[in-house]
């Protein structure tokens, strides 16, 4: 949706669906609505009570507000408006903020894991309700960019990419957006998927989120790198979270989430364009 369409009773009912889903049993006193929230008469008077996350690719800019609500089980969940790939596109979704890297060995991992998968599910409940208002999600903007692959480019053509994401509507917008460019996308859900589709049918680039089941993104690129075979292929990795400059290193190129359309084209076309030059197999 535009954000000339986004109106505070719009945002109003976003938030009072995320409460109800949060807070079965009623919102705690902790749990405080910026005044500005709940009687502004405008958007931006709404939206100036949230957290302003946009971020800033080149000269790109991805807008993002956040509201963090928690839940009854972890206070750190945020509501969250924001602008992907299209501009003025525009989606409410729901930000778990449980990225955090818990290793098996770690004596609650197994708690974290649960918590994990509580969030998870109740995030699906609250945007499927979304879904239903109608409000929009993710799932618009992967119609959004499943429209714009039908008017499809050659540019790309003849280019295989795999898009390698847990969310499948944002991994289906990636694979519509590229698709649109001309090149041949398969799409993975995990890291163990992402490897075995990369084996069975090699693609030229690969976009990888950071954080997934299975095996996250260092996990497949490290596996990636240990062969012979896949050593040299160029793996854009994608996250939201905070990763050392150590970790960006070990892909071939790095990419903040949100991030516009054009700056993924650019990289992709750079970063294949750098592989040919080293002399890396064609897929």
């Amino acid at each position: 949706m535009k954000l000339s369409s986004i109106t505070p009773v719009l945002v109003r009912r976003a938030i009072a669906i995320y409460l109800e889903e949060a807070y079965p049993s009623g919102v705690p006193a902790r749990v405080r609505i910026p005044p500005e929230v709940a009687q502004g008469t405008t958007t931006a008077d709404v939206l100036g009570a949230f957290l302003d996350e946009g971020r800033r690719s080149g000269r790109a800019l991805s807008r993002r507000w956040a509201l963090r609500l928690g839940n009854e089980r972890y206070p750190f969940m945020k509501l969250v408006l924001q602008e992907y790939l299209i501009e003025d596109e525009f989606f409410f979704t729901v930000d778990t903020h449980d990225e955090m890297d818990i290793k098996p060995s770690f004596p609650d991992y197994e708690e974290w894991e649960a918590l994990k998968r509580f969030n998870a599910a109740l995030r699906e409940r609250i945007e499927t309700r979304w879904r239903e208002e109608p409000i929009d999600t993710c799932a618009r903007l992967r119609s959004r960019t499943s429209e714009m692959a039908t008017h499809c480019s050659l540019r790309a053509k003849g280019r295989r990419a795999l898009v390698v994401d847990d969310e499948p509507d944002l991994a289906e917008s990636f694979a519509s957006l590229l698709r649109s460019e001309g090149y041949e996308v398969d799409t993975a859900f995990n890291g163990r998927e992402a490897l075995e589709k990369i084996r069975a049918r090699r693609p030229d680039i690969v976009l990888l989120d950071y954080e997934m089941p299975e095996l996250d993104g260092l996990q497949v690129i490290d596996r990636l790198r240990a062969d012979p075979g896949t050593r040299t292929l160029p793996v854009l990795l994608a996250t939201a979270s905070q990763v050392s400059l150590a970790e960006m290193r070990r892909a071939t190129g790095f990419l903040v989430k949100p991030f516009p359309s054009e700056m993924l084209v650019s990289i992709f076309d750079h970063l294949i364009e750098a592989a040919g030059d080293n002399g890396a197999a064609p897929g």
